[in-house]
């Protein structure tokens, strides 16, 4: 059985500490990973004093965002892919109000147990990990990387001739079918309707896609699977 890395965000919340030994009653922590807000970084004297206390390791990793999704993710993201053959990884989203809501989805589309406190019991909250990069094949990773970079593009026919691929594959790809999503429907892709023209841009889910925010060893073996047919 696998050893509990706990996840914990401190900022402004001044009970974090409670909040995030509360949790310990149910997932007792063998290794604290601590994302430290800028400008809070006093929080940490009587946290870090009771996890020795109780001998249990610890990490602190000072964070910029204030808060800024992105980071967010892509810090949950490093701590799952660098720690989950060793540990199970679980992130208390009640430890800081403000990121409470990043913290909860980065644990959804991390497929990351995340837990929390109300009304002084324990939740555990659903989380069921959905693969992105599974649904999406070469070609779709190619659009939504042609969009970042191009930031808008104004016409469907503009993103057709930036891909060299026909207009109905490209309607394809963002609206899919009745077997296959398409990029519009799984919420990376954003239209609207200027003039004649749909113009495209990336959501921010989308852009957390192409960044790698989200985590992508299950992309890596689809990939592999593919080049092995």
């Amino acid at each position: 059985m696998k050893k509990n890395l706990i996840v914990a965000i401190i900022g402004e919340d001044t009970d974090a500490g409670d909040v995030l030994f509360k949790g310990f009653k149910e997932f007792l922590a063998q290794k604290v990973v601590l994302l430290v807000k800028e400008g809070y970084e006093d929080r940490l004297e009587a946290i870090v004093k009771d996890l020795e206390k109780f001998s249990i390791e610890y990490e602190i990793k000072y964070c910029s965002f204030s808060p800024q999704m992105e980071e967010v993710f892509l810090d949950v993201k490093s701590i799952s892919e660098l720690y989950s053959k060793e540990y199970s990884i679980v992130i208390n989203v009640d430890t800081d109000y403000y990121t409470s809501c990043l913290a909860l989805s980065a644990a959804f589309v991390n497929g990351i147990v995340a837990i929390g406190i109300l009304k002084e019991e324990l939740i555990v909250y659903p989380v069921m990990k959905f693969s992105y990069y599974h649904a999406l094949n070469k070609k779709k990773m190619e659009l939504l990387e042609i969009i970042n970079r191009e930031k808008n593009i104004e016409s469907m026919e503009k993103l057709s001739k930036l891909a060299g691929i026909s207009l109905p594959l490209i309607a394809y790809h963002l609206k899919g079918n009745r077997d296959s999503q398409g990029l519009v429907e799984m919420n990376l892709v954003e239209t609207s309707r200027v003039g004649g023209s749909v113009s495209l841009k990336l959501t921010a889910l989308g852009k957390l896609i192409v960044k790698g925010g989200i985590e992508s060893r299950e992309c890596q073996s689809e990939g592999k699977r593919r080049k092995q047919s």
